[in-house]
Parts: structure tokens; C-alpha cells; sequence
């Protein structure tokens, strides 16, 4: 009887460990993010922090336009479009993470509707010396934690915007995944779909969003997920399209 109280008071003491580890590691994670000594501006959070990446199937970056490099001295503008009032949240992280886990969060949140822009964003300060190159900077902003804007990236100073108009959508799965039949809708109206096939675990993948020709306003991705095991899931992700014009 002795011998099964101290068991139970054992892992009872054992789970209010672990309990405690992780909300001093997750206060230590946000922390370590609010970091900014190095940045003068002092308009973001932006800082590579311990890996303490989520292993859930999730979205790590939605973009309408990416720069294809950048060089030392480069200071960014992050264009982002509000469609109505409410808290926008713009992150960054480093889609591919290998040994380093880069976050930069925007400090502000109350952006004027219509087109905005987030700068200065310098380069030198975090990206360029812990080697986050363009093509693998991965960014989201979203309205009310709800809803994905349009963000275009350009360099400061410089119209160098890319051609594309689709937007560019990565994932991160945990588990091997068969198929994704995907689709946009606009209402009950369904205007995009397609499928992926043979996604392989612990990686990103790519999908791209051609909504050339489609008028202005909120629609939702409905991703359709057949996992190997066969399980099926389904994750919703609703945004805002509207073209970017050069400028």
C-alpha cells in the first residue's frame, strides 16, 4: 500500500514537472522572440530561437509575391492589403527550418484598410547572417487570426515584383500523406481545384493559387486530406484575394 502511494505521489510530481518545463520553455520561446537590441526601428520581434516547432499538419507561409534573392544592405517592404477594420498579424519564419528556427513578428496591428506597408526590414540584422535566404523566407499575415491578406515583398526603393500572380502556399505535414484534393470557394461556388499526390513526412510542400481573372474578395481553401493510414481530415483556410498592380 506504501509502495503504491509514493508510486502515485511519484508521477504525480513527475507530471507537475513536465507541466512547469513546458510553460517556462514556451515563456523562455516568446522571450527569446520579443528580442530587438540589435534592431534601431524597433518595428518587430525578430530573433532565431530554439526549435520548438509544432508537429501538426499546418500552414507556414501564404504569399502573392516573393523576392527571388536578396543581397547585404537590403531593407524590405512587406505590402500587405487590408480588406476591413480589424487586428492584422503579420509573421515570418524560415519555411525549410534545418538546424535554424528563424520568427519575426510585427510589433504593429491596427493597419488603415487598403494597401499598407511594413518597413524597415533589414536584412543584415537576423536574416543574412543566419543564412535565410529569400526563397525560404515563408510569411503570413492575417485579419483577426482568421483570415489571409495578400503580402507582396518587395526590396526597398526598388520595383522589382515578380510576374506571377499566384499565390504560393506552404505546408508543413508530419506524416505521409496519399492525396490532397484541394479546392477555392467563394460562397457555395466553387472557382479552383486540383489534387497532390505522394507527400512525404517531416517536409514542406508547395501549392500554388492561380486567381488571375477572379473578382476581388473572401473566399476559402478546403483542403481534403488522405493520410496513409487512410484517415481523412479536412482544413479550412480562408482569405482575401485582390490583384496587386505595380506601382
Amino acid at each position: 500500500m506504501t509502495r503504491n502511494i509514493s508510486t502515485v505521489l511519484m508521477n504525480k510530481c513527475l507530471f507537475l514537472f513536465a507541466v512547469v518545463a513546458i510553460q517556462s520553455f514556451s515563456i523562455t520561446h516568446a522571450a527569446e522572440l520579443k528580442v530587438d537590441e540589435n534592431i534601431k526601428e524597433g518595428n518587430r520581434w525578430e530573433a532565431v530561437i530554439p526549435k520548438n516547432v509544432s508537429g501538426s499538419f499546418r500552414l507556414v507561409s501564404f504569399t502573392l509575391s516573393r523576392l527571388a534573392s536578396y543581397s547585404r544592405d537590403d531593407v524590405l517592404a512587406l505590402h500587405v492589403y487590408v480588406p476591413e477594420k480589424g487586428q492584422t498579424h503579420i509573421t515570418a519564419n524560415n519555411i525549410v527550418k534545418n538546424n535554424v528556427n528563424y520568427q519575426m513578428e510585427v510589433k504593429k496591428t491596427d493597419f488603415e484598410q487598403g494597401w499598407s506597408v511594413f518597413t524597415p526590414w533589414s536584412v543584415n540584422d537576423v536574416l543574412l547572417p543566419n543564412g535565410i535566404k529569400a526563397k525560404n523566407l515563408g510569411i503570413e499575415a492575417k485579419l483577426d487570426e482568421q483570415t489571409y491578406l495578400p503580402t507582396v515583398l518587395r526590396r526597398k526603393g526598388v520595383n522589382d515584383v515578380s510576374s506571377e500572380r499566384a499565390y504560393a502556399l506552404h505546408f508543413f505535414t508530419p506524416a505521409n500523406i496519399k492525396s490532397i484534393h484541394y479546392r477555392v470557394v467563394e460562397g457555395n461556388q466553387k472557382k479552383l481545384e486540383g489534387v497532390l499526390t505522394d507527400i512525404f513526412a517531416a517536409s514542406t510542400f508547395r501549392l500554388d493559387l492561380n486567381m488571375e481573372n477572379m473578382s476581388n474578395g473572401f473566399y476559402k481553401l478546403i483542403l481534403e486530406i488522405t493520410w496513409i493510414n487512410n484517415r481523412k481530415s479536412i482544413k479550412t483556410y480562408p482569405f482575401y484575394h485582390l490583384e496587386y498592380e505595380d506601382n
